[in-house]
């Protein structure tokens, strides 16, 4: 009776580390955080032009006023 047990658990251990192997081949896993990051990339990108433009503004205005 032991020896099924024993038997019992090693299969379970092992469809468990099968799982865990199909998640971390899955290409699918992680897109969402992916996309996540993409959009905050984009972001960032588009106000760092805003400030690069405003830089510009202000450095224009100080060679004016001098």
């Amino acid at each position: 009776m032991l020896e099924i047990e024993r038997q019992i658990m090693l299969w379970e251990r092992k469809i468990q580390l099968q799982k865990e192997m199909l998640e971390a081949l899955d290409p699918t896993v992680g897109e969402d955080v992916i996309g996540a990051m993409e959009k905050e990339i984009h972001r960032m990108e588009l106000r760092y032009s805003e400030l690069m433009r405003l830089q510009e503004k202000l450095v224009s205005e100080m060679e004016r006023g001098i």
